[in-house]
C-alpha cells in the first residue's frame, strides 16, 4: 500500500490561514474501553484515537500559532471525548494553564458534571459554569462540585427543578413549555 501524501504545494496547512470557524464533527466515533491494550482495539477503535488526536493538534495549532494578543475561542462539545486520549488531555491541561496568556475563551460542555471533575487540576481553574436540571443525585452533586457549592446542603432540590415551574398541585412541578425569549 502507498501511502498518499500531497504535494509540498498541495498542504493546506503549509501556509498562514485566516479560518474565523473552523468546525470538527466526530459523528459515529468509536473509542476502546478504559483497560483495553491497544493490540485488542478494533479498526474502528483505533481510527477513532487518531481522529481525537488530529482533532486536539488541529486545535492547538489554530490557537498557538495566532498572535498572543489575537482573541480566540474554542468550543468543544462532548469533552470528555478528548480527555480520553493523550494528546487531548495535554491540550486540556494547556488550556487551563494558558488561556489568559494567550487570549483563548474556552468552552467545554457535557451532558456527565463528572466528565469536567475526572480532569486533573480543571475545577479550580474555572471561572464559568451554566447548569441545567439533572434528576440523578450523583449527577447533582457533581454539578454543584463544578459550581463550588456544598453538598448536601439541599442545594440538590434547586438543580432537580430547573426548567421547570410549579404546577397546579401544591409542590408539583411541571415542565415548563412556554416559549422563552434570552
Amino acid at each position: 500500500m502507498n501511502p498518499r501524501t500531497p504535494e509540498a504545494d498541495a498542504d493546506p496547512y503549509s501556509e498562514s490561514r485566516d479560518d474565523r470557524l473552523t468546525v470538527l464533527t466526530m459523528a459515529g466515533l468509536t473509542l476502546p474501553k478504559d483497560g483495553v491494550g491497544r493490540e485488542h482495539w478494533t479498526d474502528a477503535e483505533a481510527l477513532g484515537v487518531e481522529m481525537l488526536n488530529l482533532a486536539a493538534w488541529l486545535t492547538q495549532r489554530s490557537i498557538y500559532e495566532r498572535p498572543k494578543n489575537e482573541r480566540k475561542g474554542v468550543w468543544i462539545d462532548e469533552a470528555f471525548f478528548l480527555s480520553e486520549v493523550p494528546t487531548g488531555r495535554v491540550l486540556m491541561n494547556r488550556f487551563a494553564r494558558d488561556s489568559r496568556k494567550w487570549n483563548v475563551r474556552v468552552l467545554l460542555s457535557s451532558q456527565i458534571p463528572a466528565d469536567f471533575l475526572r480532569i486533573q487540576g480543571f475545577v479550580s481553574l474555572l471561572d464559568s459554569v451554566f447548569v441545567g436540571r439533572l434528576d440523578d443525585e450523583d449527577a447533582q452533586a457533581d454539578a454543584l462540585r463544578l459550581l463550588k457549592v456544598p453538598v448536601g446542603a439541599g442545594y440538590e432540590q434547586v438543580v432537580a427543578a430547573l426548567g421547570r415551574r410549579p404546577g397546579p398541585a401544591r409542590n408539583a412541578t411541571e415542565r415548563d413549555r412556554s416559549p422563552r425569549q434570552l
